[in-house]
This record gives structure tokens, sequence and C-alpha cells, in this order.
């Protein structure tokens, strides 16, 4: 069975102890008596969201002339696992030597 954490658990090092009580009925005497036990111990951390490095490829230069620019985006976590999810990629062409933007998408 799942129990939830409450919405702002206390962190730290926890243990749960489980009994099962079974009844025993001897001589029209009804009682309990415990057996099987288990127990779970777990820890409650703050999450924090694992670091990944993103890799940007693509052409060293492009012309005016050029109707598309095409590369790759790629990203991994520092375990070598894949980033999955979506990229929004804004270009900005400058003119050489100046900081004036003439093409941003």
């Amino acid at each position: 069975e799942e129990f939830l954490l409450s919405d702002e658990p206390s962190p730290g090092q926890w243990r749960i102890d489980a009994n099962i009580e079974i009844p025993n009925e001897l001589g029209g005497c009804r009682s309990y008596y415990s057996t099987p036990r288990g127990s779970c111990n777990f820890k409650v951390q703050e999450f924090v969201l694992p670091k990944f490095d993103i890799s940007i490829e693509g052409p060293s230069q492009i012309t005016s002339k050029d109707a598309y620019i095409s590369g790759l985006v790629s990203g991994e976590y520092v375990f070598g696992e894949i980033v999955r999810g979506t990229v929004k990629l804004n270009a900005t062409l400058m003119s050489p030597g100046r900081k004036d933007i003439i093409f941003h998408q």
C-alpha cells in the first residue's frame, strides 16, 4: 500500500515499523497476538533538479544569402542520460563591429 507524505515533510531519516495482529480464539476467549513484523527505512530530503550540459553545433559562418541555418542542440545530464525536452532557439545576426541587431527570430 502507498502512503502520501505531507505537503511539507520534515527532512531526515525515517523508519516505518509494522506488526500484523492475528486473532486467536481458544476456549471461547478472543485475544490477539502479533506475529510477522517488518520495517522500512527511508530518507526525506529536498528535491534538487539534476545538472546537465547543453551542446550547440552549427556552421562556423553564414552569409546573408543563406535562407536557413541548421544545427544541432543536445543536452546530457552529468550522469550520462540524454535530456529530453523542448528547445526554444533565438538566433541573432549582428553586423561586424556593430551592436545593431539586424535579425531576431
